[in-house]
């Protein structure tokens, strides 16, 4: 149907809602995989998918993934929804002092945000879907697509000696942080030791069940499809109406 389908594409094109970064994050044992994956940029430090010739990684990212995974582990950090809309989001940083004053400076000073004067208050932190949030005094995140995931998927694959200059083959830069340790094997028999394989023409596709990335990927990816398919579609409860021209 029209409207489903249109559903269905914006879940997969559009970023990812801040709500289901949040919720993610705060209840999987690994945020530091969450944010490397989900998010592409922070208050302007950026984590692009994929790295073109002059890129380089921003060590930036890397210690903003850090010290949120620190303070989250150590109860310090919190998502939290603003009540009456949910789907405003904040970050909330509780009795860090004096523990971790030096990992909340620093986070700040990385998001280019001001430094608290009173140490003993929560820190508060509004976060919206923006490319900078500086300006109100807050985080501005950009989440990957759905469409994103499965595109690095892709770019993570084996391709056989004789398809790679036929042009049957897409050709990607290399991957950034989040898939760099991806690797999707092609083997021209069933592999023996695979969490997941794929049969196409001649050969197979696989992840090897040692390949705790890319399994762990592959599962986020696919469950988050999930996901956007159950809320694309649309429940009817009336059956749909069947019109009879009568003829006299």
């Amino acid at each position: 149907m029209p409207v489903e389908g249109v559903k269905y594409a914006s879940q997969l094109f559009y970023p990812m809602p801040l709500k289901s970064l949040a919720q993610l994050a705060g209840t999987l044992t690994d945020p530091a995989y969450i944010y490397s994956t989900l998010v592409s940029s922070v208050n302007g430090i950026q984590n692009p998918s994929f790295l073109l010739p002059a890129d380089k990684p921003d060590p930036r990212f890397d210690r903003f993934v850090f010290i949120m995974t620190t303070l989250t582990r150590a109860g310090r950090l919190h998502w939290a929804g603003n009540l009456p809309n949910e789907d405003d989001l904040s970050l909330i940083i509780v009795h860090y002092a004096p523990t971790y004053v030096a990992e909340v400076s620093e986070l700040l000073r990385l998001l280019g945000l001001p430094e608290p004067k009173d140490r003993s208050a929560p820190v508060i932190l509004p976060v919206s879907l923006a490319l900078d949030g500086r300006k109100s005094d807050g985080i501005g995140i950009i989440t990957r697509s759905i469409y994103t995931l499965m595109e690095m998927l892709s770019a993570a694959m084996e391709v056989p000696e004789k398809d790679q200059h036929n042009g049957s083959t897409a050709s990607y830069p290399a991957m950034g942080l989040a898939g760099k340790d991806l690797r999707v094997r092609h083997s021209s028999n069933k592999p023996e030791h695979a969490s997941v394989a794929v049969k196409y023409q001649d050969g197979w596709y696989y992840i090897d069940e040692t390949d705790s990335a890319t399994k762990r990927f592959f599962r986020l990816a696919s469950r988050l499809w999930s996901i956007a398919i159950a809320e694309s579609t649309t429940t009817r409860s009336a059956a749909p109406v069947l019109t009879v021209p009568v003829s006299r």
